[in-house]
């Protein structure tokens, strides 16, 4: 099996006013269709930057990457929707005629012209950024700490609905996750990062892999 993505030797580094500092050092990474994978690290170790990289918002200083074929959606923190309006105000600025999968009440309950105002309910925000991501028909899903602003028990509930969502669809995804347990329950395979400059020094597989 191709894998989807494949990063080689990746390094980014910047200049600061007094001197180079470097952020991710020779980083090498594949993920293969239908794969979930956490990536796990420090704080501010440049988990982030990698997502950056590997949807092209950011430039990696020497490396390659090999994504030619492949349409990759990124669910950023704050989900990038329209916090003035409702679920189906964001989808209808975004899709004039919004997928009809998404309008189904088992996949997204709070699509309905009369659902209450989008800040009211973090859980069906943190949703509707993923079906807004995904109705945009990625092969490869990108997701930076998507539940860290909930507390416990509706962490796991939207998390759950989040996982079954990229299920549903066969995608693959990459999470940034600072939670070892968490990225153990959701993934097929987990790569822990050193702090920055940041590499990778263990990766495995869990006995959620689909593969």
């Amino acid at each position: 099996m191709k894998p989807i993505l494949k990063l080689n030797n990746i390094s980014f580094s910047y200049m600061s006013a007094s001197e180079q500092i470097t952020i991710i050092d020779s980083l090498s990474l594949e993920v293969f269709p239908g794969e979930i994978i956490s990536i796990i690290g420090p704080e501010k170790c440049g988990k982030s930057t990698i997502l950056s990289i590997i949807c092209g918002l950011t430039n990696p200083t020497c490396g390659y990457i090999n994504c030619s074929k492949t349409h990759i959606g990124y669910m950023v923190q704050n989900g990038d929707l329209f916090q003035w309006h409702n679920i189906y105000r964001n989808f209808s600025k975004y899709y004039n005629n919004p997928p009809a999968l998404y309008k189904q009440p088992e996949i997204n309950p709070s699509f309905s012209e009369k659902c209450s105002n989008i800040n009211s309910c973090k859980c069906c925000e943190k949703k509707a950024a993923l079906i807004k991501v995904l109705a945009s028909e990625p092969d490869l899903l990108l997701l930076d700490e998507p539940f860290t602003s909930f507390n416990i028990e509706a962490r796991s509930a939207i998390r759950t609905d989040i996982i079954n969502l990229i299920h549903l669809e066969h995608k693959s995804a990459i999470f940034i996750s600072a939670n070892i347990d968490e990225a153990l329950s959701i993934s097929d395979r987990v790569i822990i990062l050193s702090k920055m400059p940041c590499r990778i020094i263990k990766e495995f597989r869990t006995d959620n892999n689909l593969l």
